[in-house]
């Protein structure tokens, strides 16, 4: 579950990579969206940043996390839910 910690960042970060995952930097003047979609959505700040990120690059959102899945469709946002193995 936590890669880092199981030395397997390095894996981790290429299988990512092989699913076409993109990394999505953040700016500064993203903070007051951030802070909106954060009160909007009900969401914790790294669920804010990862519908950010889907809002900005209208891309699918996958996620475990069925808050976030919530969050995402009311935000217009098309989601793939994934369910632990």
């Amino acid at each position: 579950m936590y890669p880092t910690l199981a030395g397997a960042q390095d894996r981790a970060y290429s299988a990512l990579e092989r699913i076409e995952l993109a990394v999505v930097p953040l700016a500064s003047s993203d903070a007051l969206e951030l802070a909106r979609l954060r009160a909007q959505y009900r969401v914790r700040m790294p669920d804010a940043v990862a519908l950010h990120a889907a809002l900005t690059t209208r891309s699918t959102l996958a996620t475990f996390d069925t808050v976030l899945i919530a969050a995402a469709t009311r935000a217009g946002v098309e989601t793939i839910g994934l369910t632990a193995a």
